[in-house]
């Protein structure tokens, strides 16, 4: 049901953003992998363009982004979800 605070009518949603994680109704974590993982694929997808095999960066390089980047990025809050 919806919430009234202050005159103003808070309407139920299906999910919620808080501090970087998204928590839906019924407290499950399917709509925070999926984003994590969403958010993860395209961070890879990007370095992948950097990283051609012609004239891209190192694979040490690419290795040293990944774990920098892409891991923290997919794996924030993990001890809250899994």
């Amino acid at each position: 049901p919806p919430l009234k605070l202050h005159n103003t009518l808070i309407l139920p949603s299906h999910s919620h953003k808080f501090l970087g994680v998204v928590i839906d109704q019924s407290l499950r974590w399917n709509v925070h992998t999926a984003h994590a993982l969403a958010k993860g694929t395209a961070y890879v997808m990007q370095i992948s363009h950097i990283s051609s095999a012609n004239k891209g960066l190192p694979a040490s390089l690419v290795r040293h982004l990944y774990l920098a980047v892409v891991v923290p990025k997919m794996l924030y809050a993990v001890n809250i979800w899994c």
